[in-house]
């Protein structure tokens, strides 16, 4: 390494240790101006260091757990207090920190996430209740040696503690350390800035200054929580974190500036009651979002699926053909065994025979709109379906109808992508042919997308035909594939105002769906 890289690489590390040195003492500070009788509801010391033990290598943790020492005798959160309570105290903290990511490194996948319930339980269980309750545990009983009471003193360390790591620490870790997120709709700047907007003030308007907490202020705690809830749905963990931290501190700073005009023992009353609240709000609330982006990721993964099926079926297709293809110029040859090779080839990747049972088509469509609602709400894609009545029970593979169903309503949604405005999928069943002889359901997916020419028409479903960039136009194929395959047709018409519609049938069972 030569001398100059090495320098460089010194001084931004002096430069990262002098940055986690200011942050740190400024959280400290947030965390001790309540009054000696209020305890601090977050202790945002805790979500600093975790966060930071989470970036820099373990072999240099020392440098920066070393660092916290010198604010904690500097920023005295205990006046008074002998020295070996503030080197307990730092000692504490450095421990849970060290417990906190250890345990986050090892349990989630990414450390910086929590990408299903599974890890988020995991990081409730470490860094929400193991970590605090023993932090409290030893702080409470440094605490009494000072002449404080065991039991309160544990309460508001363990409160201040876990309220930190679930509400502080997830804002921290998904804004501004574990790297950028996409979070996917042209409407989020937009939305997202409202939202931002509507919590501070929300918040600040809850606990303005001079108000305690009264029953109307109690009331309007719960005004902002189903924006809460449709971040969480619409942003995911990433617009929970966000919008409980900006609608949990000016909470909080409400709170502290109330209890300058009210007695020392209400003031600790109004805090453990914002305590309480945030808690019972933001687990369901984390909860609730990971779920969310849990079902679009499956969605997409079915997305993908679908795609990597419809090109193995097409190789499938593209395989019958060979033989006749080939054989011509190979009948001439005296040696067989390549066309015996070509003969085989069908049977290793042709896709396999349709399993026909009867099925209820209206409610395979239902089951398909709900698998794919986090998709379409994402893409700002509103349905209108309308299903015949007293529909006959189909007659066909179910799986293979959803994959036709999933291609054709992404095609659609894919189609009003540029459109700005009003984006619906209109979907309709119907029953086509005579009472008396053979009887087809026909399904509509109608979109308001550009439409397509009319001179294309025509090629729209052969293979490696795309209306689309980067498509090697195989989806549609595959559909007319598959319904083919149950004796029925598939087409494409112009919707009446605009936009193309894409119809198939399928037959139908003698059995009328409930």
């Amino acid at each position: 390494m030569s001398d100059r890289k090495y320098h460089r690489e010194r001084a931004a590390e002096v430069a990262s240790l002098c940055f986690f040195e200011v942050v740190f003492y400024v959280a400290y500070k947030y965390s001790v101006v309540f009054s000696q009788g209020v305890p601090s509801p977050f202790w945002l010391p805790d979500a600093v260091l975790i966060c930071t033990l989470l970036i820099v290598p373990w072999n240099r943790w020392w440098l920066f757990l070393c660092a916290t020492l010198p604010v904690n005798l500097l920023a005295n959160v205990t006046p008074g207090a002998p020295a070996w309570f503030l080197l307990a105290f730092c000692a504490n903290d450095a421990l849970k920190a060290i417990l906190v990511v250890t345990a986050m490194r090892h349990l989630l996948k990414n450390p910086f996430r929590f990408n299903s319930p599974r890890e988020f339980a995991a990081y409730l269980g470490v860094a929400v209740l193991v970590a605090p309750i023993l932090s409290a545990s030893f702080g409470a009983v440094s605490l009494y040696f000072l002449g404080y009471e065991f039991r309160p003193s544990w309460e508001r360390w363990f409160l201040g503690d876990a309220l930190t790591n679930l509400v502080i620490t997830p804002a921290v870790l998904y804004w501004f350390v574990g790297g950028p997120t996409n979070i996917r709709g042209t409407s989020y700047p937009v939305g997202g800035t409202l939202l931002s907007l509507g919590m501070v003030f929300a918040g600040g308007v809850a606990f303005m200054k001079g108000v305690a907490m009264t029953t109307h202020a109690m009331m309007l705690l719960y005004v902002p929580v189903p924006f809460l809830i449709w971040a969480a749905i619409r942003f995911g963990p990433r617009g929970a974190s966000g919008s409980l931290a900006l609608f949990g501190l000016p909470v909080v700073y409400g709170a502290m500036y109330a209890g300058e005009s009210s007695a020392p023992h209400q003031e600790s009353v109004d805090v453990l009651s914002i305590q309480l609240f945030l808690v019972a709000l933001a687990v369901p609330l984390f909860l609730i979002a990971v779920l969310s982006q849990e079902k679009k990721r499956s969605a997409r993964e079915l997305k993908e699926s679908s795609l990597d099926t419809n090109r193995i079926s097409t190789t499938g297709e593209l395989t019958v053909s060979l033989p006749h293809e080939l054989n011509q110029p190979l009948a001439r040859a005296k040696d067989g065994r390549a066309n015996d090779f070509i003969q085989r080839m069908p049977n290793m990747l042709q896709q396999g025979h349709v399993q026909t049972t009867p099925f209820d088509l209206n409610e395979t469509i239902g089951d398909v709109l709900t698998m794919m609602r986090s998709d379409l709400v994402v893409r700002n894609v509103s349905t209108n379906i309308v299903t015949a009545p007293h529909l006959p029970l189909a007659n066909g593979d179910r799986i293979q109808i959803q994959r036709v169903l999933l291609n054709l309503i992404f095609n659609a949604c894919d189609a009003m992508t540029d459109k700005p405005g009003e984006r619906t999928l209109s979907i309709k069943t119907d029953i086509e042919g005579a009472a008396e002889g053979p009887r087809m359901i026909e399904v509509s997916i109608a979109d308001r997308g550009p439409g397509i020419p009319v001179q294309r028409k025509e090629n729209v479903i052969a293979p490696f035909y795309g209306t689309k960039a980067n498509n090697v136009g195989i989806g549609l194929s595959n559909c007319h594939s598959i319904i083919a395959a149950h004796a029925g047709k598939i087409w494409v018409s112009d919707n009446q105002e605009f936009g193309s519609v894409i119809h198939f049938t399928i037959p139908t069972c003698q059995r009328v769906a409930a």
